[in-house]
């Protein structure tokens, strides 16, 4: 696989590994912040559920995704997609006897 279609696989996988699954707990970390908020009026999180869906309708669960989606996607696309990037850049200039082996095996030292 070239270089590019890795970068850009790691980078789609990483978008849908953390901005997905963060975006989808954020009705419960809304919920935790209004216990943190206010404890007598969201006494526990079935309750914050039923607290917010009263109050603001569903769509005060929906509250926070789109922030919440592009940060941690923008997260994972750095931190996976581009540490995959430098992963198989480096691993290409040191070759392939480098490339498997790991740092124990490599001698430093020239003797």
């Amino acid at each position: 696989m070239c270089l590019r279609m890795l970068s850009a696989a790691c980078t789609a996988g990483g978008i849908a590994a953390y901005g997905l699954t963060d975006m989808a707990v954020t009705p419960s970390a809304l919920v935790k912040c209004n216990m943190q908020i206010d404890p007598a009026k969201y006494q526990s999180i079935s309750s914050g559920f039923g607290v917010v869906l009263k109050e603001q309708g569903a769509r005060g669960f929906f509250r926070g995704w789109v922030p919440t989606l592009l940060g941690y996607s923008a997260l994972a696309a750095c931190k996976i997609g581009v540490s995959q990037f430098f992963k198989r850049y480096y691993s290409d200039i040191g070759g392939p006897e480098y490339a498997t082996s790991g740092p124990d095996s490599l001698d430093l030292q020239g003797d």
